[in-house]
């Protein structure tokens, strides 16, 4: 290997380590733990659901939540903040749900549920219809009539035996993952819901060997004429 070809090697191990061995240098908001989000998202009312979790950075990590900030009469937003590890391992398994809410109160809770909880049973925001089961579901009014979509439901429509087994819950200080555990990471709703919405490009866990590859790969040279 001559001397120009041994220079370009080095140049590009250097960029390429650099690259993957450091964390993302953006700056995201941080989100050291559940404390935070009260100050973190302001307004009300307000609801905050945990889209997806991901990581950067080869030996580096750095951790990041993908959230979508539900305020009323205010178009969503979905934004990405750096976290902690030990706090990006503890809402994992929520992503689909809601991790934080304000109602018009100022009541503030952390506490994972479904998304959309802080509406349902609000004579404000809708209110029960029967449907051709015979059971009651939640109608949002006509101005929230979106709000299924941007809450990720589908055609799931909670019940009044939803929102009775979800207080239980809330006065036990216990998750609600849903009658059928069907929201959360493992909910079968929610990876539905989620699965369109996931960034196809985030990074991949990848070896070294694999992200040398990748990032120093130098061409052959044609030693005619050198």
């Amino acid at each position: 290997m001559n001397k120009i070809s041994l220079y370009v090697f080095l140049v590009l191990l250097y960029l390429g380590l650099s690259k993957g061995l450091s964390p993302s240098e953006q700056k995201n908001e941080y989100i050291v733990n559940s404390d935070v989000l009260a100050a973190s998202f302001q307004g009300s009312p307000i609801s905050v659901i945990l889209l997806d979790t991901f990581q950067a950075g080869l030996v580096i990590k750095t951790y990041y939540l993908k959230i979508k900030l539900i305020k009323v009469f205010q178009s969503p937003k979905i934004i990405v903040v750096r976290t902690t590890k030990q706090y990006w391992k503890e809402v994992r398994n929520f992503t689909g749900m809601s991790i934080f809410r304000r109602d018009n109160n100022l009541v503030e809770s952390m506490l994972p549920l479904p998304p959309g909880s802080l509406f349902i049973g609000h004579s404000g925001f809708g209110k029960w219809v029967f449907a051709d089961s015979g059971e009651r579901v939640w109608k949002f009014h006509k101005a929230y009539r979106n709000y299924p979509r941007l809450l990720l439901w589908g055609d799931f429509r909670p019940t009044q035996k939803f929102l009775k087994v979800m207080n239980v819950y809330i006065k036990n200080n216990e998750p609600f993952h849903g009658l059928n555990d069907e929201f959360g990471i493992n909910g079968e709703l929610s990876k539905k819901s989620l699965s369109l919405l996931i960034d196809q490009t985030r990074q991949k866990h990848i070896t070294l060997k694999e992200h040398l590859k990748k990032y120093i790969a130098v061409p052959s040279w044609n030693n005619k004429g050198t």
